[in-house]
């Protein structure tokens, strides 16, 4: 299982989530991080749909690039549609 699941536009890469990622792993957290998930051959949609579904919780990385990108309105679907939610027991 991974602590963190990192929902980010590819663009970001560079800029913002490198730093991110090596700053939660430094701090002991264990990271799905495409760059270091998914190996030449490897089917994307899968290995994305398998790193959501073995992640405590996503982090979305909210930039205007994150906004643009059809990958990150799948992955946070993807993600909410493993959430279960009930509803609260009456009494």
């Amino acid at each position: 299982m991974f602590d963190f699941f990192v929902s980010h536009s590819s663009i970001d890469k560079n800029t913002i989530v490198d730093d991110l990622v090596g700053t939660l792993q430094n701090m002991g957290y264990s990271i799905w991080y495409d760059k270091n998930e998914i190996l030449a051959g490897d089917n994307i949609l899968s290995a994305v749909q398998k790193g959501l579904e073995n992640s405590y919780c996503l982090i979305l990385v909210l930039t205007n690039n994150f906004i643009k990108s059809k990958w990150t309105f799948y992955e946070t679907g993807v993600f909410l549609s493993l959430i279960h939610i009930s509803e609260p027991t009456r009494h």
